[in-house]
């Protein structure tokens, strides 16, 4: 009796198993990072603003290093319209205002790694004090590698870089306010526009 009542366990437990359908794992969806950076120095960082050469090497060494995924704004849009997160982790690398700095240590660390970038420009400080001059900008936004790619795209962060709730109290309608953000925007544009291959 005790052989047949443990034969008839096994059986039932062998039958369940085998007759209801086991649920898969469920699919880890990646996340996407939006790393931002302002300028790159070769000795130890000296504000918030700053990233010392040594430690965007060790960022761009752990993107790397745990197969996180370099794209662009591009790619993200196709994400976005897809409403599917890829199954990796992604990472965009960005910068604000224009440090001179994006030419002399971010673009050949970046080529080194076949990382892309977006670079958002303070456009009426370009060839002013420490700021990128146009033609390096030319050199940058024009740089074509095999299969037509071009790794660096430039971007508006605005004409002065005002402070917007600041300046927003400074205005007596939002009309007129946002006549200021159109100026803004609108000279930032064509003046990147003017120095880049893609609008």
């Amino acid at each position: 009796m005790k052989r047949l009542i443990i034969f008839i366990i096994i059986t039932a437990s062998f039958a369940f198993s085998c007759s209801e359908k086991q649920d898969p794992d469920p699919e880890v969806e990646g996340k996407i990072l939006i790393l931002m950076y302002h300028r790159l120095v070769e000795g130890e960082a000296g504000n918030t603003y700053e990233r010392s050469r040594t430690d965007f090497i060790s960022d761009m060494e752990y993107l790397k290093n745990h197969d996180i995924k370099v794209i662009d704004f591009d790619e993200l849009d196709k994400i976005l319209a897809s409403e599917t997160m890829p199954h990796n982790n992604c990472a965009i690398i960005t910068f604000d205002d224009g440090d001179h700095s994006w030419y002399t240590i971010a673009r050949p660390l970046l080529l080194e790694y076949g990382y892309c970038a977006t670079f958002f420009l303070w456009t009426n400080m370009m060839g002013r004090d420490s700021f990128l001059g146009w033609n390096e900008i030319e050199n940058m936004s024009f740089l074509t590698l095999p299969g037509g790619f071009r790794p660096f795209r430039f971007e508006s962060h605005s004409f002065s870089h005002p402070y917007l709730l600041d300046r927003r109290a400074g205005f007596e309608s939002d009309t007129e306010y946002n006549l200021f953000l159109d100026y803004e925007l609108r000279e930032s544009k064509a003046a990147i526009d003017a120095h880049t291959p893609e609008p």
